[in-house]
């Protein structure tokens, strides 16, 4: 994530990477734009462009590479620190599989145990290939 990015000054509460020897910044600018889309400020844009929820705090947890890969075990360390670690009511996650989902992959058997556990609400991508049947779950990208 681009925490200089103008919308997100003092937005940031935590920031940690869960991906091994990459450091929290982003580096294609996902994590930067859908930061902004949910607690961008508009200071970029003169207040014209906010986020939809322009004055939450964000804990940024960075569980895909720099490449936009990532494993299981990584983006299931990242929503339980969300969850639970840092107490987040909701928690947005912009990745997920080409694969059509039957939701009893572990990254879906994580989100439905940690939001019986703390009461967080999982915003998860889905249907990103556009295609009948093609809902898809919170599984990594494999790499390219």
């Amino acid at each position: 994530m681009d925490a200089a990015h103008p919308d997100l000054a003092d937005r940031i509460t935590a920031a940690r990477s869960f991906v091994p020897d990459e450091d929290v910044t982003d580096r294609n600018g996902h994590g930067t734009h859908v930061a902004s889309t949910v607690a961008g400020t508009g200071a970029a844009s003169g207040g014209k462009e906010r986020g939809v929820a322009p004055g939450a705090s964000l804990h940024i947890g960075k569980v895909l590479s720099d490449e936009g890969w990532g494993q299981d075990s990584w983006i299931i360390a990242g929503i339980e620190w969300a969850a639970r670690d840092q107490h987040a009511r909701i928690v947005n996650m912009s990745l997920g599989s080409a694969e059509p989902s039957d939701g009893t992959e572990p990254e879906s058997e994580a989100v439905n145990r940690l939001s019986a556990e703390t009461g967080a609400l999982f915003v998860t991508a889905a249907g990103n290939t556009g295609v009948p049947g093609g809902i898809g779950g919170p599984v990594p990208p494999t790499p390219r």
